[in-house]
C-alpha cells in the first residue's frame, strides 16, 4: 500500500501480488489510515470500497482478487470486438473457443496480444490485422512469420504456443 500527500489529499494506492488492484484519496488522514489498516487485515476490495467509498477499482482488479482475470479478460475482449474492435472480431471469438487458447492471457489494442498468464508483464505473440479478415505475425525480430484468416492464424497460434510449452 502506498499513500502519498498532495495538495490537501491523501492518494493511496492498493497492491496485491505486484498489481495495483485499488486507488482512490480522500481528505481525511484518519480514513486513509483506516484503509490502510484494513487493506494489511486482508479486506477484500468489495468490503474495503464499503466500508470507504473512495475506493475505487475495475472489473478486471475484482477479477484478479477472484482468480478469474483470464476469464474476466476474455468476455471483456468479446464485448469489445462486438461493438469497436470489428477488425479483431473474427479472429478473438475463434481464438476464445480454442481449447489451448483461451487459457492465456489475452491483449486487445492496435494489435491482439496473448500473454502465458494474467500475471505475464510480456508477449508470447501478437497478431496485426493486414487487411479486413486477413492477418499477419511479425517473429520477434520485426521478420515475417505468418499470415492467414481468422481460422489459420487460430490453428497457427495453437500449435506454435503449444510447441513453446513443451520446450519451454
Amino acid at each position: 500500500m502506498n499513500v502519498f500527500e498532495n495538495d490537501g489529499c491523501y492518494l493511496l494506492s492498493f497492491h496485491w501480488n505486484g498489481r495495483q488492484q485499488a486507488h482512490g484519496q480522500t481528505p481525511d488522514i484518519s480514513a486513509a489510515a483506516d484503509s490502510a489498516r484494513r487493506w494489511a487485515e486482508g479486506f477484500d476490495l468489495e468490503s474495503l470500497a464499503a466500508a470507504h467509498p473512495f475506493i475505487e477499482f475495475s472489473g478486471l482488479q475484482l477479477a484478479y482478487e477472484r482468480g478469474v482475470a483470464v476469464e474476466f479478460q476474455w468476455a471483456e475482449l468479446l464485448n469489445a470486438v462486438e461493438e469497436e474492435e470489428r477488425a479483431f472480431r473474427d479472429l478473438v471469438i475463434l481464438a476464445s473457443r480454442d481449447d489451448f487458447l483461451k487459457q492465456l492471457f489475452p491483449r486487445l489494442g492496435h494489435r491482439f496480444a496473448l500473454s502465458a498468464n494474467e500475471y505475464s508483464q510480456g508477449i508470447l505473440v501478437a497478431v496485426f490485422v493486414y487487411r479486413p479478415g486477413w492477418f499477419v505475425i511479425y517473429g520477434d525480430d520485426g521478420t515475417f512469420e505468418f499470415e492467414g484468416d481468422a481460422r489459420q492464424v487460430v490453428d497457427y497460434l495453437g500449435h506454435r504456443l503449444a510447441v513453446m510449452r513443451q520446450d519451454g
